[in-house]
């Protein structure tokens, strides 16, 4: 990730580099493999994204090309799975929310938009932390 994301919680946990072993890739935001930069894997893809041009690459896809942003399709999986959302995940899926939509500005963005963000704010994103 970009350094301009250190704010976020356990950025210095995220790698450039995938690990010699591990069992599952989560791929978000990403259409299609080669955007992963990343050569071929065996192990098991969950792919959560909401490109109309999802290629559908992962073991599991989660894609909904009706959402202005991957983290919307989060946000939708979490909720409708009564998953508690932390403030740690709440600022995760805000600022995913607002950089796939360049604070709002994007086709796309209505009032579904504006009631995630709210209640993200009520569980406790500081939104100018995440604007900085």
């Amino acid at each position: 990730l970009p350094m301009e994301y250190d704010f976020l919680p356990n950025f210095k946990m995220f790698k450039s580099v995938l690990p010699s072993k591990y069992d599952l890739l989560i791929a978000l935001d990403s259409a299609d493999f080669k955007r992963l930069g990343i050569e071929k894997v065996e192990n098991e893809i969950i792919n959560i994204d909401h490109h109309k041009s999802n290629t559908d690459y992962g073991t599991y896809n989660i894609v909904n090309p009706n959402r202005p942003s991957a983290s919307f399709v989060v946000y939708d999986f979490l909720t409708k799975n009564n998953e508690l959302i932390s403030r740690d995940i709440a600022t995760c899926i805000y600022t995913g929310l607002v950089s796939d939509t360049e604070f709002f500005i994007h086709r796309g963005v209505d009032d579904k938009v504006f009631k995630i963000a709210f209640e993200l704010v009520k569980i406790g994103v500081d939104p100018v932390k995440v604007g900085e």
